[in-house]
């Protein structure tokens, strides 16, 4: 958040100085962000994820054939952690 509002202080001043060109380096800079989180959405694993642990990252490509067997085992209730679990409740509209 702090450096947000710093860059937004910098753009500010560089406004003020350069007229012109302060809107084509916020683009500049919005399209290099973009760029940067489409690239990572693309890359599997992990793809696009707020876990920096290697150990919590998970692939849920199979959720939908988990959810199966559970509903067809008559599972409704059981532990796992919150990355498992809050998916599958989810998906599952069993919240």
């Amino acid at each position: 958040m702090i450096l947000a509002l710093f860059a937004a202080l910098a753009v500010s001043r560089f406004q003020e100085v350069y007229n012109r060109w302060a809107w084509g380096v916020v683009v500049i800079v919005l399209t290099f962000n973009l760029w940067g989180t489409l690239q990572a959405a693309d890359h599997f694993p992990p793809g696009l994820t707020t876990q920096f642990d290697a150990e919590t990252r998970l692939d849920h490509r199979h959720d939908p054939a988990l959810i199966d067997f559970l509903e067809d085992q008559g599972e409704r209730r059981g532990y796992a952690t919150y990355w498992i679990s809050y998916p599958l409740a989810f998906q599952s509209e069993s919240g």
